[in-house]
């Protein structure tokens, strides 16, 4: 068999494992009720699943916020034609062993739904066979006593005398019935005829429907999302027109932010836990400023005292 790699060699060998593995870590060390919520969002935005969730709360809070809160990384889960195996693949270059385990999570779960996807084809084989032949005994059943039923008029033919007869009962009746409509309709005024007309031309009723799909103004099932959404950009928007007192010297990084980031945790969590130098900019992940397209000096210092408030605001940091 061919050698595993490196990396590989540290993923656990089972589903089982894998559980293991990940309640041991979460037992040691579980992330704070911020990261939490920065994680579900962040999930929720890319679609990335439960495996891709759990392996984000394996990852120390520190690495993880400044994972989700890089835009480089936003722009290439986004673009990614695989979005969880995308962030998989940035787990792995921090830790390869939380990698593994979602990875062998998500494989459990795909066999799971392919065995179920093929028992469920097996009952609906034998539904279709035996309703087969069901309409087949049925057919034959048919036609069994269709032949019954000629071979006894066959075998035993009606007298001439007793046919005519029966046709002749038959005429009387009907033409009985027609004088008698005619007499009903003579008697009161043609209101006979009418009535009789308007039951062939009445439409039938339908009544209205009930529940569900009678209740009026049921709305968009993605209203919250949206409402969701344009909340986050009225905060994004209150925050840029702050920086400078309502002067809207930064409005032109607004939309940037909107597209980037769209509400301020997200934007909170670009704030690094150890600057990479003496200036307040180095507070900030670099990749924010060429994404928001800040090449002005004093906008960078700008931004960043904000965007550091912010996070101190929202508890991020210390």
């Amino acid at each position: 068999s061919p050698r595993r790699s490196p990396r590989r060699r540290e993923w656990p060998r089972s589903r089982e494992e894998a559980m293991a593995l990940a309640e041991r870590r979460l037992a040691t060390a579980r992330p704070n009720q911020d990261t939490l919520q920065v994680i579900d969002r962040f999930v929720r935005e890319f679609r990335l699943g439960d495996e891709v969730e759990l392996g984000l709360r394996l990852i120390p809070p520190d690495k993880v916020r400044h994972l989700i809160g890089s835009p480089e990384l936003r722009r290439r889960v986004r673009d990614a034609a695989d979005r969880p195996d995308a962030i998989l693949v940035e787990l792995g270059r921090l830790d390869a062993e939380v990698e593994g385990i979602a990875r062998v999570l998500m494989a459990g779960r795909a066999k799971k739904r392919r065995r179920s996807d093929k028992e469920k084809e097996k009952e609906r084989e034998k539904h279709r066979s035996r309703n087969a032949g069901g309409d087949d005994a049925k057919r034959k059943s048919r036609r069994s006593r269709s032949r019954s039923r000629r071979r006894r008029r066959r075998d035993s033919p009606a007298p001439a005398d007793d046919r005519g007869r029966g046709r002749r009962r038959a005429d009387d009746g009907r033409r009985a019935d027609v004088d008698r409509d005619r007499r009903h309709g003579e008697r009161h005024g043609g209101e006979g005829d009418r009535h009789r007309k308007s039951r062939k031309t009445e439409a039938p009723r339908r009544e209205a429907p009930s529940g569900v799909w009678g209740s009026p103004g049921r709305g968009d099932p993605l209203g919250g999302v949206a409402r969701k959404a344009a909340g986050g950009d009225l905060e994004l928007e209150r925050w840029v027109m702050d920086l400078d007192s309502g002067r809207g010297v930064f409005r032109r990084y607004l939309e940037p932010l909107q597209r980037e980031f769209g509400e301020l945790t997200a934007l909170a969590a670009s704030v690094l836990p150890k600057p990479v130098g003496n200036s307040v900019v180095g507070f900030i992940d670099a990749s924010v400023w060429p994404a928001l397209g800040v090449e002005a000096l004093g906008h960078k210092l700008t931004l960043a005292k904000g965007i550091v408030a912010l996070a101190q605001s929202l508890g991020m940091v210390a």
